[in-house]
């Protein structure tokens, strides 16, 4: 744990976690974005934006359509 304030996305709640950010990562404290030596900066989107209050959507990636769903204990599932 490096200290720094990333999202929560179950919740959408700060914490005083590393989150997904490895031990290279920095997160930017005025966006919540986190950058790596290794990879372009990450955007953080609450599923809830994406849902827009339903509880899944079809995500399309490389011409393959997904199911992200929300279950009941606030987890998601994504399916082919």
């Amino acid at each position: 744990m490096n200290g720094e304030e990333s999202t929560d996305l179950h919740g959408g709640e700060r914490a005083k976690t590393a989150g997904n950010a490895g031990p290279d990562s920095i997160v930017a404290p005025d966006t919540g974005e986190v950058t790596s030596r290794d990879c372009d900066v990450q955007r953080i989107v609450l599923f809830s934006e994406i849902a827009g209050g339903a509880t899944e959507v079809i995500v399309e990636h490389e011409g393959q359509r997904y199911r992200l769903r929300a279950t009941r204990n606030g987890r998601l599932l994504l399916n082919k």
